[in-house]
């Protein structure tokens, strides 16, 4: 592991790693039946991640289930 991570850690369908400063960030997530989401995986998620689509899409259903874990 590189980049300052100290540990992952699975639970509740997300991978999370905890940063030097203490920070979690999450890496991959599963989300299943939650608004149009019937059962998708997201993995390999960076520091920075950009959510573009079209009109009803699903780009705000998205982020809402990525507060939901947090």
């Amino acid at each position: 592991m590189g980049g300052g991570f100290a540990f992952t850690q699975y639970a509740g369908g997300t991978t999370q790693h905890k940063t030097r400063t203490g920070v979690y960030m999450l890496k991959s997530f599963h989300i299943s039946n939650f608004r149009l989401f019937q059962n998708i995986e997201v993995e390999k998620l960076g520091r920075v991640n950009l959510v573009v689509g079209k009109n009803n899409a699903g780009k705000s259903a998205f982020i809402e289930a990525v507060v939901a874990l947090c």
